[in-house]
């Protein structure tokens, strides 16, 4: 706007000079046709945004036309060089103060110069003469160029005062805005429940920390957690046996160059306690300088829990391999009834004849295996228990590789997936002796059962305390109670309270220290409250710990052998007073005897009887 009005005041002034001093048509029709035609390309440039070089090509071609116009029109006393101060002016409005100056001392040499021609007479003698109208014309150009410059300079303190005055608006606001940002950030900061500390990347110290992290390292206060380095809060080594220094500088060029890393860290707070963090750093710059924050997540109980699973893993690993009495497995069941073993033990080969590898890639291998009377009994339990999802135990016959069956007890345990499938952690073992000892057993308790009960003396088993435990079918007959009732009763409870004492003195005299008693006689009462007496052997029972537990007792009725007893001594006394009646009839009838024999031989006669 400025090169627009001084070549429109100019041309205007020009023009007036050619009309008052037309004698001068040609020099100054040349002025004008070079000033406009240069300032119409200056203004073309311009606008193509060459401002600065258009202005200072501008203010030395306005130098140099004033130049030639004070050397052709009187010198130092020519009108043009009034101009030249406001040429000056004009170049420190437009291309700053420094710029100003410079022209000051261009212009101030250009006077001298022009001083020294005049001096010397080396000015043309030709020039022009001023008249009092081309003084006031000139003068007038003066004036309005002072005032297109007074107009330019007011609207540019005035554009310059309205953007300080935006600027200074918008830096309150900026600044207000950034101090209720900072007030936020450190409210988020402090307030934060995740521990949060900001290095310096270039001297790796702690310069920021909210409370979280003072807590979390155990230091008392901010002041004694600044100025540490990740070094200091560090154990010696990490997890995989390197140094803290080497890994706190591979996880920082990470973060340097990547933006971020996110890794576990070993820490060391200062009463010497270990502990583990996942940290996540991050690297930032502010006012050009570069800068890591970091956040801690505390992991130690789940690293204690990984090292844990990690030993319980391996555990399970050695035991899987050295189980042979039995298999691990792991199998999955989908809702659409497919199952995928994830998992069995090295023993499969030894059950089953086939590899763990297999098994995971066909589960047939194993279900095809279980008979088929058993399979759906299988069946059944899984879908009991997963009803609750409590464990199950269930007993199956299984093929073997050698083509007969096993016995196989299967315990297992269901959890539900995410994916909605169920999870069984089970164990089979091989139960096949065991089968064949309990029906050997089962045969032996039959035959054993078979002999308690057809053995015609009786039979008892009492515990030490006197509770009935057992009794064979001829005790049961001799007292006339059932199987029930005599099992509800105790001992004391079938024998007089005359015998009682007896029975205490040879059970703690005889039987226990002992282990057998003599055959030692009793009585019991029968149901109908009858007394029948009883002839008794007791052997002593201990349990495992060699403690006496019971007594087993045969029982003998002898109520028909005291009868006969009793009848064989009535007729033992029968026969005792006959006896004593008969004896003395017949000691006289052999005296008779004998005096007869005597007789016979007085007379010569041989004896009649022979005594």
């Amino acid at each position: 706007m400025l090169v627009v009005g001084f070549i429109i005041v100019t041309s205007i002034t020009e023009i007036a000079f050619i009309i008052t001093l037309f004698h001068h048509f040609i020099r100054w029709f040349i002025i004008v046709v070079t000033f406009d035609s240069i300032g119409i390309i200056l203004l073309y440039y311009i606008k193509k945004g060459y401002v600065r070089t258009c202005s200072v090509f501008f203010t030395f071609f306005c130098v140099i036309i004033l130049l030639y116009m004070s050397w052709t029109a009187g010198g130092i006393k020519s009108q043009a060089v009034q101009i030249l101060p406001i040429i000056v002016l004009l170049s420190g409005l437009l291309l700053g103060k420094k710029n100003g100056i410079m022209m000051g001392l261009i212009v101030t040499i250009i006077l001298f110069i022009l001083f020294l021609a005049e001096t010397y007479s080396l000015l043309p003698s030709n020039t022009i003469k001023h008249i009092p109208l081309t003084i006031c014309i000139n003068l007038t150009f003066i004036v309005w160029l002072i005032v297109i410059l007074q107009y330019l300079s007011v609207s540019t303190l005035e554009n310059a005062l309205r953007r300080s005055k935006e600027e200074l608006d918008s830096r309150t606001k900026t600044e207000f805005a950034l101090r209720k940002s900072e007030e936020f950030r450190l409210r988020i900061f402090e307030g934060s429940q995740i521990p949060i500390v900001v290095i310096d990347a270039s001297t790796l110290s702690f310069i920021e920390c909210n409370q979280a992290a003072i807590d979390i390292y155990c230091f008392n206060s901010r002041e004694n957690i600044l100025g540490k380095t990740p070094l200091d809060v560090s154990a010696p080594l990490q997890y995989d046996g390197s140094s803290s220094a080497e890994k706190i500088k591979q996880y920082i060029d990470e973060a340097l160059s990547n933006g971020s890393a996110v890794f576990e860290w070993k820490h060391q707070r200062p009463n010497g306690d270990l502990w583990d963090a996942e940290v996540r750093l991050m690297s930032f710059q502010a006012d050009g300088k570069q800068y890591l924050q970091f956040t801690l997540l505390d992991i130690s109980q789940r690293k204690y829990a990984e090292i844990a699973l990690e030993k319980s893993e391996k555990k399970v690993k050695s035991i899987s391999a050295n189980f042979t009495a039995g298999m691990i497995y792991q199998v999955l069941i989908f809702p659409d009834g497919k199952h995928i073993f994830t998992y069995v033990s090295e023993s499969v080969k030894k059950y089953y004849g086939v590899t763990p590898k297999e098994v995971l890639n066909n589960s047939s291998l194993l279900y095809s295996r279980v008979h088929p009377d058993d399979y759906c009994l299988l069946l059944y339990y899984e879908a009991e228990a997963m009803k609750t999802f409590s464990p199950f135990k269930v007993e199956v016959r299984i093929l073997n590789p050698g083509g007969e069956y096993r016995w196989s007890s299967l315990v297992s345990t269901p959890s539900k997936m995410e994916d909605g499938s169920i999870c069984w952690d089970g164990i089979e073992f091989d139960i096949t002796e065991q089968k064949n000892n309990e029906k050997i057993l089962l045969e032996s308790e039959t035959r054993y059962r078979q002999l308690h009960e057809s053995i015609t003396d009786c039979l008892i088993q009492v515990t030490i305390q006197g509770d009935i435990v057992d009794g064979n079918r001829a005790f049961i007959e001799m007292l006339g109670y059932s199987r029930d009732e005599i099992s509800s009763l105790k001992y004391q409870e079938l024998s007089p309270s005359g015998w009682l004492e007896m029975e205490r003195d040879i059970i703690e005299n005889k039987i226990i220290p002992r282990g057998y008693s003599d055959i030692y006689t009793t009585e019991f009462i029968k149901k109908d409250g009858t007394i029948i007496p009883a002839e008794l052997k007791t052997y002593l029972l201990r349990d495992e710990d060699g403690n006496p537990s019971g007594m087993w007792t045969i029982v003998r009725d002898i109520t028909e052998r005291i009868k006969s007893e009793q009848e064989l001594k009535n007729r033992m006394e029968e026969l005792e007073i006959w006896h004593k009646l008969t004896i003395g009839r017949e000691d006289r009838i052999l005296e008779l005897k004998e005096e007869v024999n005597k007789l016979l031989i007085k007379n010569s006669l041989p004896p009649r009887y022979n005594i």
